[in-house]
């Protein structure tokens, strides 16, 4: 019986998806031990060294390959896998998030992948989109925003915009 899944975990930039995503790579450690897991990073993530998932807070892990979008997933040895952590999932073309459904459901791999879904515009990332269509389950991270309190989505707001708008606060204070 195949139990693997393929979970989604998606919100805005700097809501710690990543940081999430290393705290759950920790716990399989514990469970399952680090040969069990494998981390694919797209090169296109800058954001840390080669072969490192870095979050925002600074915490990092070490993954085991770094790919391109032309990369077939399919071609990975997961003899003893059972765990695929994919990271900024947005960077990886539709055909790899489609090799994610056989590698899961025929390969028996559950998959965990982060990322965002829109860009600061709201438009979809295909890649986010048929990853939405495939999987399992998908969890919405929310950051807290300086200006809206809780934010599911991207804005690009500029320096400007912002001291140009008037924001007000409740005081409850009594003088």
């Amino acid at each position: 019986m195949n139990s693997s899944s393929i979970k989604f975990l998606t919100g805005p930039v700097g809501s710690g998806k990543t940081l999430k995503l290393l705290i759950v790579i920790d716990q399989l450690v514990k469970c399952v031990g680090k040969k069990s897991i494998y981390l694919i990073k797209h090169s296109f993530d800058t954001r840390s060294k080669k072969l490192e998932f870095m979050s925002n807070a600074g915490l990092s892990c070490k993954t085991n390959i770094e790919v391109n979008s032309d990369f077939d997933l399919t071609t990975i040895d997961f003899t003893g896998i059972r765990y695929l952590i994919i990271d900024e999932i947005q960077f990886f073309s539709v055909k790899q998030i489609e090799s994610l459904n056989k590698i899961a459901h025929e390969m028996d791999v559950s998959i965990i992948c982060c990322g965002l879904t829109t860009d600061f515009r709201g438009k979809i990332f295909e890649p986010s989109k048929k990853l939405i269509e495939i999987a399992d389950e998908i969890e919405q991270v929310t950051a807290i925003c300086m200006l809206c309190k809780y934010s599911s989505e991207n804005n690009n707001i500029s320096l400007n915009a912002v001291k140009s708008m008037k924001i007000t606060t409740t005081n409850n204070k009594k003088s």
